[in-house]
Parts: structure tokens; sequence; C-alpha cells
């Protein structure tokens, strides 16, 4: 029995990771966006977004 606790509180915890990381994304692809748009002067936010949701996807 413990280890069912156990086994869910951990999938319940990787579950939380993962979209608390994707809430994260968004905001944070933006302001990269926005950096480099002020710097190089090309909007690059779909690119970006891209790139950030594919290193949170092994999450």
């Amino acid at each position: 029995m413990p280890f069912r606790i156990i086994a869910v509180l951990i999938s319940l915890s990787i579950l939380t990771l993962r979209y608390i990381g994707y809430l994260l994304v968004y905001p944070l692809a933006f302001f990269v966006a926005v950096g480099s748009f002020i710097v190089i002067g090309q909007w690059k936010y779909q690119e970006l977004l891209d790139d950030f949701k594919c290193d949170f996807d092994p999450i």
C-alpha cells in the first residue's frame, strides 16, 4: 500500500512539473523574443517558442 501512495505522488509531481514548465515556456519565449528583437531587429517568437517546447518535452 505505501508503494502505491509513493508511486502516485511521484507521478503527480512529474505531471505538475511538466505543466508548470509549459506555463513558463510561453512568457519566457516572449521575453527572449522581445530581447532578440531589440538587439537583432528580427521577431522570432514562434521559433523560440518551438525551441523551448522541445527543451521542456522530455520532462
